[in-house]
């Protein structure tokens, strides 16, 4: 009722004796914690970027060193060695002078000296996670260089509780291996497929390969694995992954989620409306970071494929697809696929996220609605985007491009994630279901007549 308050909150009333005004106080704070709440989402990414950014820094190491570097200042000590006395020599030269300057260059002098040495600390967990030694060791027999490295991690780390990004900027860039090295490996790996003759034909061209453009590409790996902590993936992701024109429904992976294991209920709209609730709260944790990152055995592992695990979809292009992912408000809503038919939930209200009950009310609405009469072509939808790349991205030009298609195909594409029904008997089977370009296996159980969710739409 925050909104009904908010229009009565404040009241004025023109009199002869001049303007005469009231407000409701309970009703001003409620209006601004309907404010708050709503930018409250603006405000935790900014705070996770700033510990993410530092990590493993904190800004308690802020307040420390502002107040180090002031009481040695008001002591007679200068650690700017000369710099700050020529800034404040030059601000009052200029015009400048007065308390308040001195205390935006100490904070500022501060800030400098906390972000250097936020910078030594990711720099120096960088060079411990080089370490490699511990994968050679037996299972619960780390050797003393082990140990005594695994406590220099965690003492460069500390104590305070990492974001979901937080160790990006410390991790170690992937190495380029020697150019020999992989040839010697493919040689190794093709001995199996070759017989004597073309085997001694493929040593020559490999051969011919090093000594050639293999010197030069690999030249070219070094340079671009100075600047990216990964040299392949992006060239993997634009010229290989959204490159290929060939039909997507066998020839890629897909995120996919089949039995979780447990069962609370036999209902498949409970169990559907509670899965909604908990991928929509690990959304929410994603994007304003506050999952904690994977880190088996003291070692941080890259967090970057959480980023567009929701609401990130692949559009066909005749040479090429492109990835759009939309986080945010612009994904706060699933689509649902049932007998053919296609529905759009809102996963808030108000901005306010929905429960499990309110969606389960939602599913159970959509179970009764399969005898509504299908749309024209809507049961066969799906069957488009198994087409080769090309053909796809060509009829969605040319049909999806203006009016309630494309409205349609926007809110498909921008979902969250989809959930699909499974319209057979509850039983215990393997089954491979391909449901809008999605591939998934999916084991059912009695109590789970109907697959999980997809999160990639293409």
């Amino acid at each position: 009722m925050a909104e009904a308050h908010q229009a009565v909150a404040f009241q004025f009333a023109i009199t002869d004796e001049g303007i005469s005004l009231h407000f409701d106080r309970e009703a001003v704070k409620s209006a601004l914690r309907s404010y708050f709440r709503g930018h409250g989402k603006k405000i935790l990414r900014l705070r996770a970027a700033i510990y993410s950014g530092v990590f493993p820094a904190s800004p308690v190491s802020l307040v420390v060193i502002l107040a180090l570097v002031t009481g040695l200042w008001l002591a007679g000590y200068d650690l700017s060695l000369g710099v700050f006395p020529a800034l404040l020599s030059l601000a009052r030269w200029i015009g400048y002078s007065g308390t308040y300057l001195t205390i935006i260059f100490l904070l500022s002098y501060s800030i400098f000296l906390w972000t250097l040495f936020s910078y030594l600390q990711q720099f120096t967990l960088k060079l411990l996670l080089m370490y490699k030694g511990f994968m050679f060791e037996p299972r619960g027999k780390p050797s003393l260089v082990t140990q005594l490295w695994f406590k220099s991690v965690q003492i460069v780390t500390g104590r305070q509780r990492p974001q979901l990004y937080s160790y990006q900027r410390s991790l170690p860039r992937l190495p380029v291996p020697r150019l020999k090295d992989t040839c010697r490996r493919y040689l190794q790996s093709a001995r199996a497929l070759l017989n004597d003759d073309e085997y001694r034909e493929m040593e020559g061209l490999v051969k011919d390969f090093q000594e050639g453009p293999g010197k030069k590409m690999n030249a070219y790996l070094y340079l671009k694995s100075w600047w990216a902590n990964n040299y392949v993936t992006d060239w993997w992701e634009q010229y290989v992954y959204l490159h290929g024109r060939s039909s997507i429904m066998i020839n890629s992976n897909y995120y996919a989620c089949d039995n979780s294991g447990f069962s609370l209920t036999s209902l498949p709209a409970a169990r559907a409306g509670l899965i909604c609730h908990i991928q929509a709260r690990l959304k929410d944790k994603i994007e304003t970071e506050r999952l904690a990152p994977l880190v088996s055995n003291g070692i941080p592992l890259c967090s970057a494929q959480f980023e567009r695990t929701f609401g990130t979809t692949r559009i066909p292009g005749i040479e090429a697809d492109k990835l759009v992912h939309r986080p945010g408000a612009a994904s706060n809503h699933v689509v649902v696929y049932k007998s053919g038919r296609w529905y759009c939930i809102s996963l808030y209200h108000k901005k306010k996220l929905l429960t499990p009950v309110d969606l389960e009310w939602t599913m159970e609405q959509i179970m009764e609605d399969s005898d509504a009469e299908l749309r024209p072509g809507e049961e066969h939808l799906a069957a488009l985007t198994a087409a080769d790349r090309k053909s796809w991205a060509e009829m969605r030009e040319k049909y999806f491009m203006t009016g309630v298609n494309r409205t349609s195909m926007e809110i498909l594409e921008k979902a969250a994630f989809m959930i699909m029904f499974d319209d057979l008997e509850p039983s215990l089977y393997v089954e491979v279901s391909i449901i809008h370009n999605e591939l998934m296996i999916t084991i059912n159980s009695p109590c789970l007549p109907f697959h999980h969710f997809c999160h990639s739409r293409n």
